[in-house]
């Protein structure tokens, strides 16, 4: 929304008002489309969306450094957004996405409307090949949070169990609920310097961020 765009623009400016100076380069993110943009001060037009994707970057940069030579590994990827702004700032080396084939085609549809600098793998769990895989970092809005349990296992033991380092902003998990999904007393047990954070702003008032291998 506009107002959440405005927070997430105001934790820019705290965190790493540099991407202010070059948000041009960043607006790349709404030239496919045809997104909802808002004008706003300092930066002008652009998508609400576009600054929630530099505000993570933002977080992913203050909890783990610069990610330049990362292999970096998206549970859910959206329509590729996050990684097409982290090929700007930085020289990643890889990026591994996973998601369902339709969303992984919408993928691959539109980062291919771009010139990518670094590489990026759209995959599925089924595909994918764990046994000699490792990522200096795993990440996930929402996605990995809103899988079933049996899933969320299957995903640790061959995707996050992988990961040197994890940022995953959550919706569910704070409470035992109905089981569908893992608690953060289960998750701990497979990480055990996992880390709470708040999200900031708050999209939701359960919503969380949880993190481990930060510096």
């Amino acid at each position: 929304s506009e107002e959440l765009g405005a927070q997430y623009l105001e934790q820019i400016q705290i965190k790493w008002p540099l991407l202010i100076e070059d948000i041009e380069k960043f607006k790349i993110n709404d030239e496919v489309g045809d997104p909802i943009r808002v004008t706003y001060p300092h930066v002008g037009e652009i998508s609400p969306t576009t600054l929630r994707y530099l505000k993570v970057a933002c977080d992913l940069r203050e909890l783990f450094g610069e990610l330049a030579a990362f292999n970096v590994v998206e549970i859910g990827g959206g329509y590729g957004g996050q990684f097409l702004l982290a090929d700007r700032i930085w020289q990643v080396s890889s990026w591994t996405v996973f998601d369902l084939d339709p969303v992984l085609q919408l993928i691959s549809r539109y980062l291919e409307c771009h010139l990518i600098n670094s590489v990026y793998k759209p995959t599925t769990l089924n595909r994918f090949d764990s046994q000699t895989a490792k990522f200096d970092l795993a990440i996930s809005n929402y996605a990995f949070s809103e899988l079933p349990k049996i899933l969320q296992q299957k995903y640790i033991s061959k995707v996050l169990s992988k990961a040197k380092r994890g940022y995953m902003t959550m919706n569910s998990g704070k409470t035992t609920g109905d089981g569908q999904n893992m608690t953060i007393d289960e998750l701990r047990m497979h990480f055990p310097d996992l880390q709470i954070l708040e999200e900031e702003p708050r999209t939701s008032a359960e919503n969380y961020i949880l993190v481990w291998g930060q510096q």
